[in-house]
């Protein structure tokens, strides 16, 4: 008899692995479109720099990105899935230097812990943290567009 109960208990946790709840929220959130670019510092590539987009109307959805090597990004409203939501959004972006890794040693553990995490150096102007401050804006068109630009100067 218990094994039955265990056999129940399973399949009814399997039923609920289904998917099916995840295509009821894709088919009620908002309609998405291609949305790539590219961006640059100085005019070079800016590589890993994150990339967020604040929409300037109420109840928009946001979107993300991080550059690659080339200074490519492809953004995403829902992540995985790719693309934006079209309309008008204010942009901040944020490249920092990958994080250091510190290796565990017989003594690290009686350390005391820092009261606040180290502040990470900003590689790019401050300014651009923000989307009020930036001076950066994208519009990402109803049909899409995968020639959305980001020219940092300063």
């Amino acid at each position: 008899m218990r094994r039955y109960f265990i056999l129940g208990i399973c399949s009814l946790a399997l039923c609920g692995c289904s998917g099916a709840g995840s295509d009821a929220f894709k088919a009620s959130r908002p309609k998405t479109v291609t949305a790539k670019g590219g961006i640059r510092y100085k005019g070079k590539p800016l590589d890993g720099a994150i990339i967020v987009l604040a929409p300037t109307k109420a109840n928009g959805t946001s979107a993300s990105a991080v550059s690659d090597s080339e200074g490519r990004f492809e953004l995403l409203s829902f992540p995985p899935d790719a693309g934006a939501v079209p309309g008008v959004y204010a942009v901040a972006v944020v490249k920092t230097p990958p994080p250091t890794v510190v290796p565990f040693s017989e003594t690290s553990h009686d350390a005391p812990m820092p009261k606040t995490p180290p502040k990470q150096p900003v590689l790019i102007p401050e300014k651009y943290s923000s989307g009020d401050t930036s001076g950066l804006s994208l519009v990402i068109p109803e049909e899409g567009s995968e020639a959305l630009f980001l020219d940092l100067k300063d």
